[in-house]
């Protein structure tokens, strides 16, 4: 190797760990995106499959309501839109 190439080298190995370390990243914020929605809808799976069974925790305290997690899987959806929203707005 001679002195002259040694700096495109270098250059090419730090691109290269550039990209890969982009890629990365690009590939677990898909995955941290992916079990969020995962686990949003097993929630809400879960929160009816109790209901249905009739064996919700929460039961006693408010009477006719699910729980307090149904309080706070019903406002789930409406928490995102509302963020949406006002992070649209200038």
């Amino acid at each position: 190797m001679t002195p002259a190439s040694a700096p495109s080298t270098q250059a090419n190995r730090t691109g290269a760990s550039l990209r890969y370390a982009w890629y990365v990243v690009i590939v677990l914020t898909g995955l941290y995106m992916l079990s969020f929605v995962d686990r949003t809808i097993l929630s809400m799976l879960v929160g009816s499959i109790k209901r249905d069974l009739g064996i919700k925790d929460m039961g006693r305290l408010l009477p006719g309501h699910g729980g307090l997690m149904d309080r706070l899987d019903g406002v789930l959806p409406s928490a995102v839109a509302a963020w949406t929203i006002f992070t649209l707005l200038p």
